[in-house]
């Protein structure tokens, strides 16, 4: 769907309008929600589209997924949330999954950005080179 310039950043200022401290605020989105529901503004559709996205891009980017090749213990765990959250702040949600592909290692995405330490990563790396 194409959506005009004016809608876009309509979108983005009720997007901001609806976070507090860098966090967003679910009843506030709801609200806007609602509005748009019952008032059915100019290219309502553009801006709710837009809306998505950006409600999309901020749980991707507060979305954490964790793979390794073996089950991680608490102590793993306490200290990769304890890094990221350093990182990339707090109101992170972490994801845990095993893949035994991966050899040893840990690959670790969080929004568009991926941490591979994996010895698969290493070795297609390597593969790729020859």
């Amino acid at each position: 769907m194409k959506v005009s310039k004016a809608s876009r950043e309509f979108a983005t200022r009720v997007f901001r309008m609806c976070q507090e401290d860098g966090v967003l605020n679910e009843e506030k989105l709801s609200q806007s929600l609602t509005f748009f529901g019952k008032k059915k503004p100019q290219d309502y559709r553009g801006i709710l589209h837009e809306l998505r996205k950006l409600v999309r891009l901020d749980i991707d980017k507060r979305t954490v997924y964790v793979e390794s090749a073996k089950p991680l213990s608490s102590a793993e765990t306490t200290r990769i949330v304890s890094s990221l959250t350093k990182k990339h702040g707090d109101n992170l949600v972490f994801s845990y999954a095993t893949n035994e592909d991966l050899i040893a290692g840990l690959k670790v995405r969080v929004g568009s950005q991926v941490y591979d330490g994996t010895v698969l990563s290493k070795i297609n790396r390597i593969a790729n080179s020859i």
